[in-house]
C-alpha cells in the first residue's frame, strides 16, 4: 500500500484497536468522521453528570479511554495539540460575518479580536513548564453530557462522538470535562464543579489510574491504591490550568460555528459567556503553583 491507501489503513486499524475498548464494530473511518455501530443509552444531564454513582462510571471510563495511549500507530492525525488546533480555528474566523447583526455581536462583544493570537501565546508559553505534569494520553476532548450516555440496564456510561478525539495531555480532557458542567444551551458558571467536588472526583481518577498503572487491567479503586494528597493536589492545579485553554478553543470555535453553522443556536453569544469565564478567572489560575513533593 502507499500514498492515500496506506495511510487510510494504519487509520482504521488504529481506531479499530482503540473502539476495541468500547464497541463491537467500527464499519468505516473517513477524512473528517467516521461509522460505528449503534450505542445504546441515555444522554446525560447536568445533574446527572454530578451523581456520585454516575461519576465514577464516567471516571473509570476516562481511564479506561486514557490508557490507550499504549497503542502504537495513528500517526499525526491522531494528535491533538490544543494550541494547534487553536490557532488553525483562528485562521478561519471570519473577518467580518455576513450578517450584520452578528457582525454588532462581534465588535460588541470582542472590540479588539487581536487579543486571540496573544491569549494563545500567553497560555502556551504558562503551560510549557507545566506539560511535565501531565502526561500525554488518548484523549476524547470533547466530553461535555451530550456525549456521554447512561446504559441504565447494564449499569454503564459510554462516550460518543469522537469527532476531536486523539493524543493530547491528560489535564485537558479532564480540565474541559469540568467546563462542561456549565452547560450548553443554559451556559451558568455557577454551576462550575467545586474544588471540594474536583478533589474527591480527582481523588478516585488517580486511584482507578494507579491501579491500572500496577498491572489491574479492571481499573476499579480500592483502599489499597496509594494516592497522595500531593498528587491529587498537583493533578487539581494542572487541570484548572487547562480549563483556559479549553475556553480559548472553544471559544474561537464558536466564532467559525456562528458564520457557517445552519443549527439554530446563539454561538456568539455562548462565546461570550465563555470569555467572560474565561477573563474573570485567568489571573488566578496562572498564578497557581503546582505543590513541591
Amino acid at each position: 500500500m502507499h500514498g492515500t491507501s496506506c495511510t487510510y489503513a494504519q487509520n482504521f486499524l488504529y481506531f479499530c484497536a482503540i473502539f476495541s475498548c468500547w464497541i463491537r464494530e467500527l464499519f468505516q473511518v473517513f477524512e473528517n468522521g467516521m461509522c460505528y455501530e449503534f450505542v445504546p443509552g441515555e444522554t446525560l444531564t447536568l445533574d446527572d453528570v454530578r451523581d456520585e454513582h454516575i461519576s465514577r462510571l464516567i471516571i473509570r471510563n476516562f481511564v479506561k479511554l486514557h490508557c490507550v495511549y499504549r497503542t502504537s500507530g495513528g500517526g499525526e492525525r491522531q494528535v491533538f495539540n490544543p494550541f494547534k488546533k487553536m490557532s488553525s480555528f483562528l485562521e478561519l474566523v471570519p473577518k467580518a460575518f455576513e450578517d450584520e447583526e452578528k457582525q454588532r455581536k462581534f465588535m460588541e462583544y470582542y472590540p479588539n479580536p487581536e487579543i486571540f493570537a496573544q491569549e494563545i501565546e500567553i497560555l502556551k508559553e504558562h503551560l510549557t513548564g507545566f506539560d511535565i505534569q501531565s502526561p500525554k494520553v488518548f484523549c476524547h476532548n470533547d466530553l461535555l453530557c451530550a456525549n456521554i450516555l447512561y446504559d441504565k440496564e447494564k449499569d454503564c456510561v459510554n462516550f460518543i462522538d469522537f469527532e476531536y478525539a486523539g493524543l493530547n495531555h491528560q489535564a485537558y480532557d479532564l480540565a474541559n470535562h469540568f467546563n462542561e458542567f456549565a452547560g450548553v444551551e443554559e451556559c451558568d458558571y455557577s454551576r462550575f464543579p467545586s474544588r471540594e467536588y474536583q478533589i474527591s472526583w480527582l481523588t478516585y481518577y488517580l486511584k482507578c489510574w494507579n491501579k491500572v498503572h500496577n498491572g489491574d487491567s479492571d481499573g476499579g479503586a480500592d483502599d489499597d491504591v496509594e494516592v497522595t494528597d500531593q498528587q491529587v493536589e498537583s493533578l487539581y492545579v494542572v487541570v484548572n490550568k487547562f480549563t483556559l485553554v479549553s475556553h480559548l478553543l472553544w471559544i474561537l470555535w464558536t466564532l467559525i460555528q456562528a458564520e457557517h453553522s445552519e443549527i439554530d443556536f446563539d454561538f456568539l453569544r455562548y462565546g461570550k459567556l465563555r470569555f467572560d469565564e474565561y477573563n474573570r478567572r485567568k489571573h488566578e489560575l496562572l498564578a497557581m503553583t503546582v505543590p513541591s513533593p
